[in-house]
């Protein structure tokens, strides 16, 4: 099983980092995608606010499209949107905004 690890900083493009992460050939079998959007908890939050986001009280309301996503790795990551079996995506608040995106191959 091969999988692949990108680190998509705020303000990049998906296919960039992507294409930086991955010089292989597109994965031609069934893939799981996990995908972890970290948002920067906001200046304006109290500290007591803001150690209720980053220990998981609360949950970021910042918009996710993860078909977005999926249709970005097309091409790059695997050889057709069709191939993606599952998806895991969560959105969590942290240090810094970025979006953590792992694909798996499922077949041994």
């Amino acid at each position: 099983m091969s999988s692949i690890d990108i680190t998509i900083p705020d303000g990049k493009a998906v296919e960039d980092c992507v294409k930086r992460a991955y010089l292989g050939k597109p994965i031609e079998r069934p893939v799981k995608l996990t995908i972890r959007v970290v948002s920067a908890v906001p200046r304006s939050y109290t500290d007591n606010h803001a150690k209720a986001c980053l220990a998981g009280l609360e949950w970021p309301a910042k918009y996710l499209d993860v078909s977005q996503v999926c249709k970005s790795l097309e091409g790059l990551a695997y050889d057709d949107i069709k191939r993606v079996a599952m998806v895991d995506a969560a959105k969590v608040y942290g240090g810094e905004n970025k979006i953590d995106v792992k694909v798996e191959d499922l077949c041994y």
